[in-house]
């Protein structure tokens, strides 16, 4: 969720007002993956969490020395993941930053997502995503991310019968093959007589 650039840097003072002042990518983080920890030792076995949280050295320092004891047995950390493959292959929901190509991915996997953005562009694309029906936003998340709020998004968000769901897969329908359209489209205009590109 924040690269090592940013890890120490204030966040607060690129986000739009959606974290406060002070708040580097490191804290960031840490909130997010502590109220997951907990949200997913509520949810049980029947979810199970991939946590990917980079090369920082420090990024798990707030677990204290038992990280085992701290960490339930349906999350696996990993400094790295293959995020495209995890979305196409394995993920029901993903919990993101909610970067434009982060959520693009997850809509062209037809996952729902459950948004917790930091900066830049991240706030609107939650928005967005929370409007359009896409899965649930956290803004503000270092006053609204709790475990028992995210736990709630994230059973709300999986399920069967989930809205969410349904409208991430029409969306996945509309994507697909879009870059084929495009040049096929392209390429039509382009035998037109007069045509000019």
């Amino acid at each position: 969720m924040a690269v090592s650039s940013r890890w120490n840097m204030d966040l607060g003072l690129q986000s739009g007002g959606n974290l406060p002042k002070g708040t580097t990518g490191k804290a960031f983080c840490q909130h997010v993956w502590k109220a997951l920890l907990a949200a997913m030792r509520d949810l049980g076995d029947g979810y199970h969490c991939v946590l990917g949280v980079g090369a920082q050295a420090d990024a798990l320092d707030f677990l204290g020395a038992e990280v085992e004891g701290d960490v339930p047995g349906n999350v696996s950390i990993r400094s790295c993941i293959q995020q495209v493959e995890m979305l196409n292959s394995y993920a029901d929901v993903f919990v993101s930053h909610a970067g434009f190509n982060s959520m693009q991915e997850s809509l062209m996997a037809g996952v729902p997502l459950i948004a917790v953005p930091q900066a830049m562009d991240q706030p609107e694309n939650a928005r967005k995503i929370e409007v359009s029906g896409w899965g649930r936003a956290f803004l503000e998340p270092m006053t609204t991310l709790t475990p028992a709020a995210l736990a709630a998004a994230v059973r709300e968000v999986s399920a069967d019968a989930s809205p969410y769901l349904a409208e991430v897969s029409r969306v996945k329908g509309q994507l697909q093959g879009g870059h084929q359209r495009a040049a096929d489209r392209l390429l039509q205009l382009a035998a037109k007589p007069g045509a000019r590109l």
